[in-house]
């Protein structure tokens, strides 16, 4: 159930979103009508749309400006022979013999700057696909869109990279420094429970990659807890979750937690989630999980 918010002026928000550590959901590309400021005249825009969970487990829906849909279209996968569609992972020029090209000034063109400056692999984004940085968790911050002037909606850019998303380690420090091995005490889930010693031993070692894009490196006790906190979240829902929602719904329990860089990396791996086949089924497109019965 959801809790009753406090009618106080402490529990009062500006409606504006500062920034600071967060974790990237639901990234992806989406239309939305604009006004041109000169003439009051209506056009489409395409954005980019990235739903920043901050540590006090509030979601924040921020959009970064891609380029008019004269010019750009929405990819419903990424693929070239895909159709269009309202929202999509991937973008492409709307003249099929054209390779659309990101402005470097645009918001979206901005906040790609701000991920590779701060080690996020350009290589990740070869392909195309937007939502590869699902789970990055990352210091976020405003900034105006032109230097030295106050700005009522600033662009909210990346400034440093713990981890997540899929991404190799930045090689800066983690919030927590050195990843803590202690196992979750939550409850076990019967004659499948994600504390199998066996099970741990091909997916992670102490001093062993997760996967072959992860450089953070997770033990064994953080692998079961990882394991354990998507079986957990699952169940409350009938056995039926997203990575998105595992990442959602753990960012509260793992605030300040040594153990988040190493556990955020294993949700947002599809390698790792798609290795678990005999707690869960996983598929990489949906990014859906179902527990085995």
């Amino acid at each position: 159930m959801s809790p009753v918010s406090s009618l106080t002026s402490a529990n009062m928000s500006s409606g504006k979103w500062d920034g600071g550590r967060a974790t990237a959901t639901k990234p992806h590309f989406a239309y939305r009508t604009a006004t041109r400021t000169k003439d009051k005249s209506k056009f489409t825009l395409v954005e980019a749309v990235v739903t920043w969970v901050d540590q006090e487990d509030q979601p924040h829906d921020i959009r970064y400006g891609v380029g008019g849909d004269e010019y750009v279209m929405i990819k419903a996968e990424c693929s070239d022979d895909a159709d269009e569609a309202n929202e999509g992972p991937s973008i492409a020029h709307r003249d099929p013999t054209l390779v659309y090209k990101p402005r470097l000034d645009s918001e979206f063109g901005q906040l790609l700057t701000s991920l590779f400056t701060n080690g996020y692999p350009e290589s990740k984004f070869e392909a195309g696909d937007f939502t590869v940085i699902e789970g990055l968790d990352a210091d976020v911050v405003p900034v105006p869109h032109k230097k030295g002037e106050d700005d009522k909606y600033p662009m909210m850019l990346v400034s440093h990279i713990y981890g997540g998303g899929g991404m190799k380690g930045s090689g800066k420090a983690t919030a927590g420094g050195a990843a803590s091995a202690a196992a979750s005490s939550r409850p076990k889930r019967g004659a499948a429970a994600a504390n199998d010693d066996d099970d741990d031993k091909p997916v992670a070692k102490k001093g062993t990659k997760v996967s072959a894009d992860a450089d953070i490196e997770a033990t064994p006790a953080q692998v079961k807890r990882a394991r354990q906190m998507v079986i957990d979240i699952a169940t409350e829902t009938d056995g039926v979750t997203t990575s998105s929602d595992v990442i959602r719904g753990s960012a509260k329990e793992l605030r300040g937690d040594d153990d988040r860089p190493a556990i955020m990396e294993l949700f947002g791996d599809d390698e790792w989630l798609g290795s678990q086949a005999k707690w869960w089924k996983y598929s990489p497109k949906s990014t859906k999980i179902t527990l085995v019965e």
